[in-house]
């Protein structure tokens, strides 16, 4: 099962949208106020990075932030604290 938080335009599943593998988990998503939740198809985001790809730049910045937010977490429900396995 996977919880998170997704601050407001955010994505889940971009990585495996973009490679074409399934996503093998529970969702459970918290938000902090109403939000509306839509899908969008791989088909739709190749385009858009065909159309736009100054985007990708801004896509992986996000990507990158939020592995290292899951890295963390997993870090710390394994060992206590993620701080002192990761320096």
């Amino acid at each position: 099962q996977v919880l998170f938080y997704l601050p407001p335009g955010s994505l889940f599943g971009e990585q495996a949208a973009l490679g074409k593998s399934p996503v093998f988990a529970d969702l459970v998503a918290v938000a902090d106020e109403p939000r509306v939740v839509g899908q969008i198809a791989t088909a739709e985001m190749t385009a858009l990075l065909a159309r736009r790809p100054e985007l990708i730049r801004d896509w992986m910045q996000m990507t990158g932030e939020k592995t290292s937010l899951f890295i963390a977490a997993a870090a710390r429900a394994a060992f206590g604290s993620s701080r002192a396995q990761l320096t």
